[in-house]
């Protein structure tokens, strides 16, 4: 059940468990009926045990599996980017991720 697997992933994030949301994220993200939205959310989990374990081909995996034009996407691609010493792109998606957030933020006040 997608439902039990994301709440468990949800939890073993706030614990700092970031091996056992790896394995996970792992054995249900090749799922084709996975719907987008659960796979977005396993997806931003992933990416962020992955970078947490400096598993970068995985977190670049789970980076291509996310909803684009989100706070998070833009985020973890800095992440990546800065890793990679690509500094400008990094501060083109550091840019961007501040202007979403922003607009998100502002539509709450």
């Amino acid at each position: 059940n997608i439902e039990w697997t994301l709440g468990r992933m949800r939890c073993q994030h706030a614990l700092g468990q970031w091996e056992p949301i790896c394995q996970l994220a792992a054995d249900v993200s090749g799922d084709p009926d996975l719907p987008d939205e659960d796979r977005a959310e396993l997806a931003k989990l992933g990416a962020s045990a992955a970078w947490k374990l400096r598993r970068w081909e995985d977190m670049s995996h789970y980076c291509s599996q996310m909803r684009k034009e989100t706070f998070e996407t833009d985020f973890f691609a800095a992440v990546l980017s800065v890793h990679e010493r690509g500094f400008e792109e990094a501060q083109l998606l550091i840019n961007r991720a501040r202007h979403t957030l922003a607009s998100e933020l502002t539509a709450l006040v």
